[in-house]
């Protein structure tokens, strides 16, 4: 039910923070028992920082699991259109990549808000701006990706259908970079 997602996602949101900011940039030669106390310290701090947004977040968005499917339709739509194109294509790059998840992100966040911003009644369902924004996203690596030179057919080893797990050569620049 709701409260076993909520403790996985406090643990994982604690995980993260200890493995992700306290190990690399405040302790680095931290032990994991005292990784392991952060983290359990977090997470009463994680639960308190949710009671204090949750008040403000149902009154923006009428329940707190619309805010959290509003929120993740922002990312959605864009990773989705990202992973099947470099997936499906040999002619998908970094160029791509970025302008496809621009694209995606922006038309997201102006669908969602297109309330205030445009004065469309009602506001727009997360799920179209997860399918509009998959739309843009996908144009936008299109797009891009065609503007810049394709990856060299031997750094898409492995990770494209159509390409067999063969020798790997030594990356590109592109691939590199």
């Amino acid at each position: 039910g709701v409260l076993s997602n909520l403790d996985s996602y406090v643990n994982a949101a604690s995980t993260m923070l200890v493995h992700d900011f306290y190990r690399p940039w405040i302790r680095p030669q931290a032990e994991d028992a005292q990784c392991l106390r952060v983290g359990r310290c977090l997470v009463p701090v994680l639960l308190m920082a949710g009671v204090a947004v949750s008040y403000p977040v149902k009154q923006g968005f009428g329940s707190v699991f619309e805010a959290f499917q509003t929120f993740l339709s922002f990312i959605q739509g864009p990773l989705l259109a990202l992973l099947l194109f470099g997936m499906l294509s040999r002619r998908a790059n970094s160029t791509g990549a970025l302008m496809g998840m621009v694209a995606g992100v922006l038309v997201a966040v102006l669908l969602t808000f297109s309330e205030s911003l445009f004065g469309v009644k009602g506001g727009i369902s997360f799920l179209w701006v997860a399918w509009w924004s998959f739309v843009a996203s996908l144009l936008g690596v299109l797009v891009g990706s065609f503007l810049a030179p394709p990856p060299h057919p031997g750094d898409l080893t492995g990770l494209m259908m159509g390409r067999p797990n063969e020798e790997p050569r030594k990356p590109s620049k592109e691939a590199a970079g």
